[in-house]
């Protein structure tokens, strides 16, 4: 039985999700997973059974050192599947463990990632991945390619519902933490609320990160007729299956997973970056028939390409601290959101069609890859 080691990013659900999907399928062929990871990747990942080993650990903010549990871990795996966390990816080499390395955002960053010559590096396929190679004069002959990273075992749960499932997803990355400076869960829901209590849905669902759904549960529980409730991914896709339409942040791993479960979205606001990024090409290329974006607040909101992460997320963040004590901009949201809610929901078929992108089985893809890097170092 091969051992492979398993890690993502800390940064919202979608490196997670991508990870658990991917797991899920390596667990029922056969393989050992273990999970070193810290933060929104334990979170999901305590709610699955696939690792047989989980170790909590912060590769950011540790120093590339030998310690115990780790190091035997290491010493132990065959390769390191990774999610999205290029830090991790020194302590491998350090190691000599040989890393996959999956990528969903190759088309966001500013220059390619460093200490990542010698993985096998796998690019999610999005609008504008060829055109960043390109910009990076890239050979693409290095990298292998996917489609949506999805687990697809619930597309056939059951019927359509008059149910509306909106998603906050992960919130927290290593620029910002709920409770430290984190404005975006309370000045968007404390609009919502009411839009989401109007409606005509007979089932709402709020879910997310576990800290923002308890905060919400103690300030809006009595004030709102639907459920707030953490979801396990397994779960979330299961409520994605049946739901008439997600209300949700424009993240791509969700939006990706909508598409697959041919549910309409629409989106909230940006919470950071690749979000901003995103929902701005949504907005131009008709993917999105309606959204509330910053934009549509402020005049002065533009958020350019190519920036450094950091930079980018900061960026946006101060929009929405500023938004948190604009109530004029708060009462524009609202109505805004009444709209997005009482409109009937947009066309699944037409949204896949318009992103452009053939939806091939990304887990699929990615298992096949390991399974070749096992072979050729066979």
């Amino acid at each position: 039985m091969k051992t492979i080691l398993c890690t993502a990013a800390s940064f919202g659900y979608g490196p997670s999700g991508k990870l658990l999907s991917i797991c899920k399928s390596l667990k029922s062929q056969g393989f050992e997973l273990k999970l070193v990871a810290d933060g929104l990747v334990l979170q999901l990942a305590n709610l699955t059974d696939y690792f047989t080993d989980i170790i909590e650990f912060d590769f950011i903010n540790s120093v590339l050192i030998e310690h115990n549990k780790l190091t035997n871990a290491f010493k132990e795996a065959d390769l390191m599947l990774n999610v999205l966390e290029p830090d991790a990816v020194k302590f491998a080499n350090h190691f000599g463990v040989k890393t996959v390395y999956v990528d969903s955002l190759f088309w966001m960053w500013d220059k390619l990632p460093d200490d990542l010559q010698d993985v096998e590096y796998i690019i999610q396929k999005f609008p504008g991945v060829y055109t960043k190679i390109s910009e990076f004069n890239a050979n693409s002959a290095n990298f292998r390619f996917c489609g949506p990273i999805v687990d697809t075992s619930f597309i056939n749960v059951g019927e359509r519902e008059n149910f509306l499932l909106v998603s906050f997803a992960g919130l927290e990355s290593p620029f910002n933490k709920f409770g430290k400076g984190l404005f975006y869960p309370e000045a968007v829901l404390s609009n919502l609320i009411e839009p989401l209590n109007n409606s005509s849905y007979e089932k709402i669902m709020i879910t997310g990160n576990s800290s923002v759904i308890e905060f919400f549960k103690q300030k809006y529980g009595k004030q709102f007729r639907g459920e707030f409730i953490h979801l396990s991914h397994d779960k979330f896709l299961q409520s994605l299956a049946i739901c008439k339409m997600l209300i949700a942040s424009p993240g791509l791993t969700t939006t990706y997973e909508a598409l697959v479960y041919k549910t309409p979205i629409r989106y909230l606001p940006p919470q950071n970056y690749s979000q901003a990024l995103m929902l701005n090409r949504y907005e131009q290329e008709g993917f999105t028939d309606m959204s509330l974006n910053w934009s549509d607040i402020y005049t002065e909101y533009i958020i350019p390409a190519n920036l450094p992460e950091a930079e980018g997320v900061a960026l946006v963040g101060r929009t929405i601290e500023c938004f948190s004590v604009d109530q004029g901009a708060q009462m524009f949201a609202k109505v805004r959101l009444s709209e997005i809610l009482n409109v009937e929901p947009p066309s699944s078929e037409r949204q896949r069609t318009v992103l452009g992108e053939e939806l091939t089985d990304g887990t699929a893809e990615v298992v096949e890859i390991i399974q070749d890097v096992f072979s050729y170092n066979a």
